[in-house]
């Protein structure tokens, strides 16, 4: 399957789709956001590109010659818990990282106030469509991670600095907030696949690395 699920349609994607549906149904780890095994690299095997997906995302998702992970660091260390994106460029060239602050019901970030509006900008879809706070109710507490972006940026091989990410995240507020609920994570060996769903609608797979 390219571009991560790009271009699935027709019958193929009725197909994915019900087996997701299949692993979601069949249980897996309880509450996995609040799981142990949810810190660790993890790599994006396949996604959904609902049209409520932001246009950057869209782009990056769908090209083979890049890696993506999602870093989970949640319960392992005394450090923030956080959630970071990561789109790999390749050895030679570098990466760019998107690192978010992160909530859960097992370890709540002091003062977070979950995402309460669609994300449209003057009626534009800059950074995508969400949920509503009303509309993305967590199918359970413990399933859920909320978060909100608070740093990224460019780390390139042929410059010893990085570029910051232009977006200003810090300054945004509700527009950098989401969650993503954790619907599938694999009992063995070790939490090895993960299903979740975000607030804009879309369906991640991830295999742990």
């Amino acid at each position: 399957m390219s571009g991560r699920g790009k271009g699935v349609e027709g019958a193929q994607k009725e197909r994915v789709d019900s087996l997701i549906a299949e692993l979601e149904a069949s249980g897996g780890v309880p509450d996995g956001a609040c799981a142990d095994s949810i810190d660790g690299v993890w790599r994006l095997l396949y996604t959904s590109t609902p049209g409520t997906a932001s246009p950057i995302q869209r782009s990056f998702v769908s090209v083979d010659a890049f890696s993506i992970y999602q870093n989970i660091a949640l319960y392992g260390a005394d450090a923030p818990a956080t959630v970071a994106n990561v789109v790999d460029f390749g050895a030679r060239v570098g990466r760019l990282e998107v690192a978010a602050l992160a909530s859960t019901a097992r370890r709540p970030l002091d003062g977070f106030v979950p995402r309460r509006g669609d994300g449209r900008i003057l009626g534009l879809n800059v950074f995508g469509v969400s949920q509503t706070a009303e509309e993305g109710a967590p199918r359970r507490p413990g399933a859920r991670i909320d978060f909100k972006f608070d740093d990224a940026g460019f780390d390139l091989k042929l410059l010893p600095f990085r570029i910051p990410y232009p977006v200003p995240f810090r300054i945004l507020g509700d527009e950098v907030k989401g969650w993503i609920d954790i619907t599938y994570l694999s009992r063995q060996p070790e939490g090895g696949l993960r299903i979740a769903r975000g607030n804009k609608g879309t369906t991640f797979v991830l295999v742990r690395e």
